[in-house]
């Protein structure tokens, strides 16, 4: 692809030109300090104005020049140029047939590039030597993105709603497809609608300690109760007292009377009111708890145990784990010790696993006898609720408005006293601040009720949105660990995927930067040499620099083109085409 590099007043060169191979291999050679790696800063600065390690910086510019400037020529007969002054001042220039055109903006000239420019970031990790190095960094998000634009595309949103399906939950394709921050938000929302009806829950229950009270308090204070034997005599003579003034409508007011009789007579006796609901529904929750606890470490446990039958199978049927699987060296103790603690773990994993399926089964019988025990309680209720309406419905029993012209007899009791009467009227009251009281409790169970069935509905939605979060922070990973096969053999390099870090380039099993040099350079031209065959852009040189560490290793075997940074005693700088 490139055939000539010429390069002016960059870094150490003040004049210098490589011809290049474009389809073959070359070898930059010289003694330290000589400008190989700025052969390589280069070719950055002019495709992209930056360099290497990022920014351009004006320092680069060789000390004896007032501007740097690159120009490389393609095989396909175009040239590309560009300077840049001190003051930072840049010209971008393209040159086919002749025809030189400018361009104002990196921008436009990255359009002028075409396939150099579409995906900067991966033709850098191709060309540049170590620029992988960067994007695994922190949370290596960057890496694992870019593979996944390389890579067979992989079903990312399918891999969300399984993982949220296994955590038991569903979640719609859009919401599959939502980006981190985006559920984050929507958890936070569902979180905080989660805490204010746990806060209604809360005041109801206040408000129902608080009735409780007071209706203790009733209980306990002097003439809380009613005489009914004295009421009653009242009542006779109240009633006596007003019919001496009444009309002439007896015959209708006893109609009402018999109406009235027949009608309670209907209602039947209070039906039983059923055990405490808030105790029976707080036994259903009890269970419930347990059985989610039960089955949240059964998944747990689960997991743990589908990692190391992940681990044996890694060995796979035939392989003695006593042979190295990467340098296949027999011998290997640790592998054998290895292979026998996976075994031994696996199967204990599996005993407990089988305790807890067993233990899971009684928990889920008593869920689910706590769960009927709260439909019988609250069918109890029900109908004792309703008899209750209905008899609040009917009302007290007519009373006859009047009496015949003449006087009725009175009634066969004796005439209560002044005190008596006052005395009837105060357990009255009492009686009616009572029965007050219990209707604003049983109403206030009712909205507890409700409110804990809204409660319950939010928690919900908002444990859902925990696996969504989840889901969606894993998927990425372990879909683009699916889709990195594609990338076939990385000699020592090995991927492996996670959440954070999301990606972990490792060197013969370890991190990569416990490599010694040599064998970083190697492992290097694995993976580059595997990013560039996914992109289908084989015409992508590969720079390989300080190719004199690699000792007695065999580099890997690379398509042309290619360029090897070799530092020798030599005294000058040589570009050999081969």
């Amino acid at each position: 692809m490139i055939t000539q590099v010429s390069i002016s007043g960059l870094g150490p060169h003040l004049d210098f030109t490589a011809e290049l191979d474009p389809r073959g291999t070359n070898i930059l050679s010289g003694p330290s300090e000589s400008g190989k790696s700025f052969l390589v800063e280069a070719i950055v600065f002019c495709l992209w104005g930056k360099s290497v390690q990022g920014k351009f910086q004006p320092e680069a510019i060789h000390d004896g020049a007032d501007k740097a400037e690159v120009e490389i020529h393609l095989d396909s007969g175009r040239i590309l140029r560009r300077s840049i002054t001190r003051g930072r001042s840049q010209q971008r220039q393209i040159t086919l047939a002749g025809d030189t055109q400018s361009y104002s903006s990196d921008k436009k000239f990255a359009e002028a590039l075409g396939e150099l420019a579409e995906d900067e970031e991966a033709v850098r990790v191709v060309v540049v030597p170590m620029a992988w190095k960067p994007l695994v960094a922190t949370n290596a998000r960057k890496f694992r993105d870019l593979l996944m634009r390389l890579l067979p595309e992989g079903d990312v949103v399918g891999e969300v709603q399984r993982l949220v399906t296994e955590a038991g939950f569903s979640c719609t394709e859009e919401e599959a497809e939502l980006e981190d921050k985006v559920v984050n938000k929507k958890r936070s929302a569902a979180r905080k609608s989660r805490d204010e009806a746990a806060g209604r829950v809360q005041s109801v229950e206040e408000r129902i300690a608080a009735l409780e009270a007071s209706l203790g308090e009733m209980a306990d204070s002097s003439g809380a109760e009613v005489d009914e034997a004295l009421l009653a005599r009242v009542d006779a003579w109240s009633a006596y007292e007003r019919a001496l003034g009444a009309g002439e409508e007896r015959k209708a007011a006893e109609g009402a009377q018999r109406a009235w009789d027949e009608r309670r007579a209907e209602l039947g006796d209070e039906p039983e009111a059923g055990p405490d609901m808030a105790a029976v529904i707080g036994d259903f929750k009890t269970k419930k708890k347990v059985l989610h606890e039960a089955r949240v470490s059964a998944k747990e446990l689960y997991g743990r145990q589908q990692v190391v039958a992940a681990k044996l199978a890694d060995y796979g049927d035939d392989h003695d784990p006593s042979t190295c699987p990467t340098c296949h060296r027999p011998g290997w103790e640790e592998g054998t010790k290895a292979h026998q603690e996976l075994v031994e773990q696996n199967k204990r994993l599996l005993a407990e696993l089988d305790v807890a399926k067993t233990e899971g089964l009684k928990l889920r019988g008593a869920f689910e006898e706590a769960d009927a025990a709260v439909e019988a309680a609250r069918e109890k209720k029900g109908k004792h609720d309703q008899w209750k309406a209905s008899l609040n419905a009917l009302g007290p029993r007519p009373e006859l408005p009047d009496l015949p012209d003449d006087a009725p007899e009175p009634p066969a009791s004796e005439r209560p006293t002044p005190e008596e009467f006052a005395a009837a009227r105060e357990g009255a009251a009492a009686a009616g601040a009572r029965k007050q009281r219990q209707d604003d409790l049983e109403a206030a169970a009712a909205k507890l009720e409700e409110d804990q069935q809204l409660f319950e509905q939010r928690n919900q939605e908002a444990e859902r949105l925990n696996a969504l979060i989840e889901a969606v922070r894993v998927a990425p990973s372990t879909v683009a660990a699916e889709m990195a096969l594609a990338l076939g053999d990385l000699g020592p390099v090995s991927l492996r995927f996670g959440e954070n870090p999301a990606i972990e380039v490792l060197i013969d099993g370890r991190p990569w930067w416990l490599a010694s040099r040599g064998r970083q350079v190697v492992a290097d031209g694995y993976l580059r040499g595997a990013i560039r065959q996914v992109m289908e852009m084989d015409h992508l040189p590969i720079c390989l620099d300080n190719v004199q560490d690699v000792g007695g290793q065999p580099l890997p075997h690379l398509e042309p083109p290619l360029i090897l940074l070799r530092t020798d005693e030599g005294p000058d700088l040589k570009v050999k085409r081969k």
